[in-house]
């Protein structure tokens, strides 16, 4: 796993090395899902995210609860060369959304794509159903 060839990867690494390792072991949250994954077996493919899970329940309310209390501050035990470009979000369906100015995108068509030089969202425009939009 180490070192990490992608530099996204190297990123990620670089961020779960300044987490509270000793408050996320209390919590019982383990780094997990596709990019630990990609991460053991070589970065056969790009991932994005930082996935935990938390299985245990007195883990997850502690957690919440510490959360709700302080921010995602509390996540991290030293936040020096750690720039968020936006605010960290969680949920319980793997991360990003599609935002209608409001609702979900529908099957159809789509006539453009729009994504900033950083990357920051993706922009999806339908034939005559409107514009939506995703963070990144």
């Amino acid at each position: 796993m180490y070192p990490a060839k992608r530099e996204r990867h190297r990123r990620i690494l670089e961020i779960l090395a300044r987490l509270d390792a000793e408050f996320l072991a209390r919590c019982r949250a383990l780094f997990g899902g596709g990019t630990l994954i990609s991460l053991l077996h070589g970065e056969f493919r790009l991932s994005l995210d930082i996935d935990f899970l938390c299985s245990v329940d007195e883990g997850y309310r502690l957690l919440r609860t510490v959360i709700g209390e302080r921010g995602y501050r509390a996540l991290f035990a030293s936040r020096e060369g750690v720039l968020l470009h936006r605010e960290i979000r969680a949920d319980q369906y793997g991360g990003a959304h599609w935002q209608l100015f409001g609702a979900g995108l529908p099957a159809v068509q789509v006539s453009d794509l729009y994504l900033p030089a950083d990357g920051s969202f993706l922009r999806v425009s339908t034939y005559g159903r409107g514009i939506w939009q995703v963070a990144l």
